[in-house]
């Protein structure tokens, strides 16, 4: 990936993906994908919303709005690793739900999918050309 330097006004995207425990979802992104809390509303009591990074990466889970689902539909995170198939092994040894196992796609990656507690689907991809 060629990452240019930013001239716009625009400046750090991050999904935000809407959980019905955004409590429970920081533990499984912190303790599965190594992201770190850096910050959470309220400071104390029930968590509305978090932001979690990872390197210079970084996701967002909120409660859903009055109205709102919570849920993956429509929303894929992809996590880019070193080696799937030991990324794969970590996972389904903590008891993340396997949806696809591993395969070589045809454009040069091996991938496999998760699922998080409220079925967002977790592409786990690496470069294999």
């Amino acid at each position: 990936m060629n990452v240019k330097p930013n001239a716009s006004m625009f400046r750090e995207p991050f999904p935000i993906l809407t959980v019905a425990d955004p409590s429970r979802s920081v533990r499984f992104y912190t303790d599965n994908f190594d992201f770190e809390l850096t910050y959470r509303w309220p400071e104390e009591g029930r968590i509305e919303f978090a932001y979690l990074q990872l390197g210079v990466h970084a996701i967002a889970v909120g409660a859903p709005r009055e109205g709102e689902d919570a849920g993956g539909a429509g929303c894929t995170l992809c996590m880019y690793v070193d080696d799937t198939d030991r990324a794969c092994e970590r996972l389904v040894g903590r008891g993340v739900r396997q949806i696809a196992a591993p395969w070589n796609a045809e454009w040069g990656e091996r991938m496999a999918i998760f699922e998080d507690p409220d079925g967002t689907p977790i592409l786990i991809t690496a470069q294999t050309a």
